[in-house]
């Protein structure tokens, strides 16, 4: 090996400890074999370290297991060098049983199991995974429903008790896990009795409150908005999103074209959300023939864009047929069932009817709440739903379970709502004609609550 006054040799560090041969002798791996030179032949040696690429990143841990509500602190190592990597993107495939922010900060929102994923940008595309379980804290979901007294003031009950009573009108309640939400008319949302947010019908320049729902800590409302404060009726629907921690919004109008006026005729589920951020509304809408039609809009963010907004009609209105928006939820499985009253005006036949994800699933003739008085409800429990439904002329009504009649012979009912429990069984709310009552059961005949207000 020729070697000149002055050599420049990359070389391990680590091998120096033991590649001394004799005084000033040494022994330099290069290109796959270790060669020896004589130190003292040269003047200088300079050495310089060869960085190696990260080729691999960890979550640590790679798997936890929480219970609702608790919260732990995610770290991510790059390998082999064992940094910190700089601004990775944390994501939470199923949101809804964990959540993630930027930071790693896992928070757990319900039992079951998601995968929490980071990738980073640094040199080559990285990525890992941590396997997450959540165990349920034991608390049970609350049921909640309102009752009128004879002023015209829905009054909140939770469990049965009396929650909050005032001059103020609470319009609408929603529940997530065990964290109750309320809507009071012109003053604001409120979880517990603590107020997080205001939002009156003079917020976004004429609209008006519909419906809300809350889902991984947003609040979505569903708006009807004027086109000027001079209409009569709303022309335009809107779904107006707040963050319940930075308190920070959203806004997204659903149609371009002004309609000639939107009535929400369902209960407070007539817009729902998914784990995935979108969000459903269900509303009837009366178009230029002025006909009302029941249309289903579907919100899909998407990453620094626009969000995607799709119009379903799930039944048009003609001059024979008039529809009425019922109620909206969304499956365990992420699909959207709704429920659509409809009054065919040639043969007189009326019928409530059954969407699955845009599709029809089944017609229940003589059914219809043609006088007004809305006593319908939809739930879903896995793959069975339940339907508390009105008939036709009647201040009758019944329950369903998918195409069979459970419970019938509900006589004076002026409204009546329904939620699976998650057990195969089903809570039911039945308040009587011009009495200022409620009572709630459970299906297996107990009643479990009666206020009279």
């Amino acid at each position: 090996m020729n070697l000149k006054n002055r050599i420049s040799l990359v070389i391990c560090l680590l091998a120096l400890s033991h590649a001394v041969l004799a005084q000033g002798v040494f022994k330099v791996w290069s290109n796959g074999e270790y060669i020896p030179f004589d130190a003292n032949t040269v003047d200088s040696i300079v050495f310089s370290l060869e960085e190696k690429t990260d080729t691999g990143i960890v979550i640590i841990p790679s798997s936890v297991t929480l219970a609702e509500g608790e919260t732990y602190q995610l770290e991510a190592k790059l390998i082999p060098s064992g940094k910190v990597p700089v601004n990775p993107g944390w994501s939470s495939l199923n949101p809804g049983t964990a959540t993630v922010d930027n930071t790693g900060l896992l928070t757990a929102v319900a039992a079951g199991t998601a995968i929490i994923q980071i990738c980073t940008s640094e040199g080559t595309r990285l990525s890992a995974s941590c396997a997450v379980t959540v165990t349920s804290s034991g608390k049970e979901p609350r049921v909640c429903y309102l009752a009128s007294d004879n002023y015209g003031n829905n009054n909140l009950y939770v469990d049965g008790k009396q929650f909050s009573k005032s001059t103020d009108l609470v319009y609408d309640i929603a529940h997530e896990g065990t964290d109750l939400y309320y809507y009071v008319y012109n003053d604001g949302f409120y979880k517990e009795k603590e107020k997080i947010a205001s939002f009156d019908n003079t917020a976004i320049g004429t609209s008006i409150f519909k419906g809300f729902t809350v889902k991984n800590g947003l609040i979505h409302i569903f708006l009807a908005e004027k086109a000027s404060a001079t209409d009569v009726f709303p022309s335009f629907v809107r779904v107006h999103t707040i963050n319940i921690a930075t308190g920070t919004f959203s806004d997204v109008k659903l149609n371009q074209t002004p309609y000639s006026d939107i009535i929400n005729c369902g209960n407070e589920t007539s817009v729902c959300a998914g784990n995935d951020g979108a969000v459903y509304v269900l509303g009837r809408c009366k178009d230029a023939s002025r006909y009302y039609s029941t249309i289903l809009w579907t919100v899909t963010p998407s990453d620094g864009g626009a969000a995607k907004v799709e119009e379903h009609v799930l039944l048009k209105g003609t001059s024979d047929l008039t529809t009425t928006a019922c109620d909206l939820e969304l499956g365990a499985d992420g699909s959207i069932y709704a429920l659509v009253s409809c009054k065919s005006k040639a043969d007189g036949k009326n019928s409530y009817v059954l969407f699955k994800d845009f599709a029809e699933v089944r017609r229940y003739e003589g059914y219809s709440d043609t006088n007004g008085y809305y006593p319908h409800g939809l739930s879903v429990d896995g793959t069975d739903v339940y339907l508390f439904l009105k008939r036709t002329g009647e201040k009758t009504a019944d329950i369903f379970k998918n195409a069979e009649k459970v419970k019938s012979n509900f006589t004076n009912c002026q409204a009546g709502y329904i939620a699976a429990d998650g057990k195969g069984g089903y809570y039911y709310v039945v308040s009587p004609v011009n009495v200022c009552s409620s009572k709630l059961y459970h299906s297996v005949g107990t009643l479990l609550y009666s206020q009279n207000v």
